[in-house]
């Protein structure tokens, strides 16, 4: 279990109605966010990865956890089923949009890309035990510097297959 480190952020305010507005704008409130849930959210307060690349990681959790893939767990056929009981729609609409939406996902990021992008973001590993997964033992220091690497260049395709960013060049 992750400890929990507090932080104060800037963010709009959720309960802002511009028809109640004098000045326009959105306004911002000050709120304490909790930068250990994730590893994601520790690399964003460190200035790892930018603001866009943050909601890019958020959006593909997001997708990652409506389309039913967070916390997985195999059926135990073992397990007595109770009178009454009916099994769960495993497959609503909602699910299924959301793995086409991995679908299309996993072929914009490719084989190496889409796997790191979803143990970090989606299972919210940190890099060094991404690593360690995908390595199959202890990564060194310049694995570690790759992997993170790897990480932020793949935001940065998700935030511009998201509108969140332009392309240079």
């Amino acid at each position: 279990m992750r400890k929990t480190e507090l932080v104060e952020r800037e963010v709009a305010d959720p309960g802002f109605d511009p028809a109640y507005s004098t000045s326009g704008k959105v306004e911002t409130v000050t709120v304490l966010v909790n930068v250990r849930e994730s590893s994601v959210a520790q690399m964003h307060a460190r200035g790892q990865i930018d603001d866009a690349q943050k909601v890019a990681a958020d959006r593909l959790r997001a997708v990652f956890e409506r389309a039913g893939l967070s916390g997985v767990k195999a059926m135990d056929p073992t397990r007595e089923r109770v009178d009454g009981s009916r099994t769960r729609d495993s497959m609503t609409d909602t699910r299924l949009d959301a793995a086409r939406e991995l679908s299309v996902l996993a072929r914009e990021l490719g084989k190496i890309g889409f796997p790191v992008c979803v143990l970090i973001c989606g299972d919210r590993l940190s890099v060094r035990e991404m690593a360690q997964r995908m390595l199959g033992r202890p990564a060194n220091k310049r694995e570690l510097s790759y992997y993170g690497r790897l990480l932020r260049d793949h935001l940065d395709i998700l935030c511009f297959h998201w509108g969140y960013k332009e392309a240079r060049g």
